[in-house]
């Protein structure tokens, strides 16, 4: 990218969001350098219905702030067209038919419940999530989906904003911060998310997309990875039984 030279693929894990005062930004170019981007790899989505085999996608960046009521997302990726329906540049680089450039944000409609989360690709009946959508035509999408069969409009009030610069997209996405994330009940503070990406001039709607697994946000800038807990949890079991058998031997002699 020509934009951002310093930006690289990674294996993220964890997005640091900034809580900022005031409103959030809802353009991609302005005050974003309070947070820092993580990268994740994408995959192509050949679990179910029209799969892809042939991405042309493989990595995003995404940084988050937030304030006391909502949260934004910029989310940045490399893509060689600003694809669009009748866009020659398009049409002359695709196999076929060019659809619309697409992204999406995706969480858990409610918290985990024992640490077990929705499955990623759209959710089931037991265990939906929220997902929003933008399309590069401006138009913006809030979905509660409980599988790919189940799809219906969500309660959450998004914006987002798309600019297109020398083969890179920046695309802003600002919706509500949900109580369960402000008060740290979703996963012990750690927010799962997950994200997708449409490339139209390869073809790419519905279920043919890339996609990432699980990730996770984190509130107030924190790091390290949800799993770090669990670790630390099972360091503390480890030294109290130890400490009490300690205890009980000393008591047996």
């Amino acid at each position: 990218s020509l934009v951002a030279p310093y930006k690289k693929p990674g294996e993220g894990t964890v997005i640091k969001a900034v809580k900022i005062e005031g409103a959030l930004p809802d353009a991609p170019w302005t005050a974003w350098d309070k947070a820092a981007f993580e990268s994740f790899y994408l995959v192509p989505q050949i679990i179910e219905g029209e799969r892809l085999f042939n991405p042309t996608l493989n990595s995003l960046s995404v940084k988050a702030l937030f304030n006391d009521t909502e949260i934004a997302f910029l989310i940045e990726w490399d893509d060689p067209t600003e694809s669009a329906p009748g866009d020659e540049a398009a049409m002359n680089l695709s196999d076929g038919e060019v659809f619309m450039d697409k992204a999406a944000v995706e969480f858990p409609a409610s918290s985990a419940q024992g640490g077990e989360r929705p499955y990623f690709g759209m959710g089931s009946a037991s265990r939906p999530v929220d997902i929003w959508l933008w399309q590069n035509d401006g138009a913006v999408r809030s979905i509660r989906a409980k599988g790919t069969a189940s799809i219906e409009d969500g309660a959450d009030k998004v914006v987002a904003k798309g600019a297109y610069v020398k083969g890179t997209w920046r695309v802003v996405f600002k919706g509500p911060l949900k109580r369960e994330w402000r008060d740290g009940a979703s996963d012990n503070g750690f927010v799962p998310v997950a994200f997708a990406l449409w490339d139209g001039s390869n073809g790419e709607r519905g279920g043919r997309h890339t996609m990432t697994g699980w990730n996770y946000i984190v509130l107030g800038g924190g790091g390290g990875s949800p799993y770090i807990w669990a670790i630390g949890a099972m360091a503390v079991v480890f030294i109290l039984e130890m400490v009490w058998l300690w205890g009980a031997r000393r008591r047996d002699k």
